[in-house]
């Protein structure tokens, strides 16, 4: 007899082991790479006291071990989304547990993300964030500044780190320096050229080669600890605490050489969605922690052995980024946060992990902060640059969505019936419905009739087909459709509105994809909601069609003009999307005329929302509307 479970169990912790395998190619390039760079950022001149060398050695392994293996493998990788991490995953968990929306055009969450036995107690009141619109707005904007910290940094840590590992060949052969640069450009334009073949190929080409890193690192840092091996006491605490009695303020700007040691630790938990909770836990404490405390510890011991080894051990010296540091503190807040509020433990306990991991990340942050004037104002620079761009679209955004909000009225609003008599409309049956518009028109629509009339006077056709309407304002009508209806004298046969709604779960299934309704008793006319998680691509092809169609056959099998095989590619579907265009009124003050201006040119000048959905450009008419606030 087959042991089902006992081989489903293999097969899960198989699949764990390979996804563990795999993750080393992918998210420790960086913190893999701190030996090159480390202790040349700690000591810039070589270390006259070997209890120096003890006392920073000792604050390494002390920052891996409590910042990296205990904080973020142990405690912050459980405050994942579904299964996603980073910061807007922790953001995303926040708004979910405590009943507000991901995104500013909706006024509640949609309770379909909210799974058994997760989210608030509907009979529970309103949290401090629930209540307080200010708290709200602190926490977007913490998020948005972590998220652009994390960008800015993207920017310079794959230079550095390519750079570190290449200046190494002018050690050995100092001819070739000429040739970093160069060869380093190459390298970097390889690496990111490869990630389009996807995460579980770049997976299992770079797995390799950074586990024979770690295997060379192992193995150097093992030989020069047989040096000597006196080195090992420096993991006594005693000696990181002594370490700041003796250099006092020399040791705290020294601290942001050793946060070396931890940079790309916030990769474990933003890369959680490739990979899984239990790989990661895995594949750090065994494959990537030993090693790096090895090769840190038989440098050490080689820098108290030979001080002026300082200049060769390490290829490259750079100023640490505080786009790392800020990051690791924002998690921090964040992470305090969840342990209240989702995972519903006492709030001593919050303040506990508050007090102990905010202190080392503020420490870690102070020290780096006084390398901004040394280069880390770049980054920084550029994080606040994005922040504030990020706030404008938000800005703009939100009063666009709530024009529309205003602007147009509910889908059980806009249509009602109408009996009109023979004598009203030769052309049109006894019984009819009308629909109406902002700004007081009807149009008279027939039950299965051809015909349309606005105001009594323009004549629409009801063509076959399918028009999709895309609204982004729940189960209001759209702008596009009030302004399709009055310059086109057109209307087609089944009429959908859909709204494109980004859940706060990370991945929705297909079961769970379409909520469709048929509008009252009105032939062809329905209301769809589709759901997607926030780490989902949005499709709207062939295949989305297809389940569409399934969908309204299901509720509505008296619709013969959705059949089972009907020919999607003869141009029969028809996509019309809005492209509202914010103006500043005469009268608008200027700092609105000017928040008006730059929110337009990003609008401008990135991609159309539904730039990649998948739409045929032939079949999509996009219909303007100018907002003017």
């Amino acid at each position: 007899m087959i042991d089902l479970e006992s081989g489903k169990k293999g097969n899960s912790a198989l699949l764990t082991l390979n996804l563990a395998v795999k993750s080393i190619g992918i998210i420790y390039g960086d913190i893999g790479t701190s030996p090159l760079i480390l202790f040349t950022g700690i000591f810039t001149d070589p270390p006259t006291d070997s209890r120096d060398v003890y006392g920073a050695l000792s604050l390494i392994v002390w920052s891996l071990t409590i910042v990296v293996m205990i904080k973020y493998i142990f405690i912050v990788l459980r405050a994942d989304d579904n299964g996603e991490g980073g910061t807007f995953a922790l953001y995303s968990l926040l708004c979910r547990h405590s009943g507000i929306s991901v995104r500013g055009n909706e006024n509640s969450i949609d309770d379909s993300t909210i799974t058994k036995n997760e989210g608030r107690d509907p009979q529970e009141g309103p949290n401090i964030i629930k209540r307080n619109i200010v708290v709200q707005n602190l926490l977007f904007g913490l998020v948005l500044f972590g998220s652009s910290l994390v960008m800015s940094d993207g920017l310079l840590t794959p230079p550095i780190s390519v750079i570190s590992a290449v200046e190494g060949i002018a050690v050995p052969a100092p001819s070739l320096a000429p040739a970093i640069v160069p060869l380093s450009c190459v390298i970097l334009i390889v690496l990111f050229l490869s990630q389009q073949f996807g995460t579980g190929k770049v997976g299992n080409l770079f797995s390799p080669i950074i586990s024979l890193w770690f295997i060379a690192i192992t193995s150097i840092g093992i030989w020069n600890i047989s040096m000597f091996p006196e080195i090992f006491k420096a993991y006594n605490p005693y000696y990181a605490v002594n370490y700041f009695v003796r250099r006092q303020d020399a040791a705290f700007t020294d601290l942001g050489g050793v946060f070396l040691a931890v940079t790309g630790v916030e990769a474990l938990f933003a890369d959680l969605g490739h990979f899984t909770r239990g790989a990661i836990q895995i594949s750090f404490p065994f494959f990537v922690y030993i090693p790096l405390i090895l090769v840190h510890t038989g440098q050490a011991a080689r820098l108290v052995l030979d001080p002026t080894l300082v200049a060769n051990t390490f290829w490259l010296t750079t100023p640490s980024e505080p786009a790392v540091a800020s990051v690791m503190a924002i998690t921090t807040i964040l992470i305090t946060i969840v342990i209240y509020i989702v995972w519903r433990l006492p709030i001593i306990i919050s303040i506990i992990f508050f007090c102990i991991f905010f202190t080392i990340d503020a420490s870690f942050l102070g020290a780096t902060l006084r390398k901004i004037a040394s280069g880390g104002w770049f980054t920084m620079s550029i994080a606040i640059f994005l922040t504030i761009m990020m706030g404008i679209w938000r800005w703009g955004t939100v009063r666009m969505i709530h024009h529309e909000r205003l602007q147009t009225p509910d889908l059980n609003k806009i249509f009602k019936e109408k009996n009109i008599g023979p004598t009203d409309y030769s052309v049109m049956e006894n019984s009819s419905h009308e629909i109406i518009l902002e700004n007081g028109n009807e149009i008279i629509l027939g039950n299965g009739d051809e015909n349309l009339f606005i105001d009594t006077e323009t004549h629409l056709m009801r063509s076959p087909g399918i028009g999709l309407f895309y609204s982004d304002i729940g189960t209001k009508i759209p702008l596009s459709f009030t302004q399709f209806v009055k310059h086109f004298p057109i209307m087609p046969q089944n009429v959908v509105f859909i709204n494109i709604k980004t859940v706060a779960d990370s991945k929705v299934g297909d079961d769970n994809r379409l909520e469709v309704k048929k509008i009252k008793n009105y032939e062809g006319c329905y209301q769809v909601t589709a759901r997607y998680g926030y780490s989902e691509q949005v499709s709207q092809g062939k295949e989305f069609l297809l389940q569409l169609i399934e969908s309204i056959r299901n509720i509505d099998p008296t619709n013969k003009n959705l059949t089972h095989d009907i020919n999607l590619d003869s141009g029969l579907v028809t996509y019309i999307v809005g492209q509202q265009s914010l103006c500043s009124k005469p009268d608008s003050p200027w700092w609105i005329k000017i928040l008006v201006g730059i929110y337009m040119f990003i609008y401008f000048n990135s991609r159309k929302f539904y730039g990649n959905w998948g739409l045929p450009v032939e079949n999509t008419v996009v219909v303007g509307v100018n907002i003017p606030i």
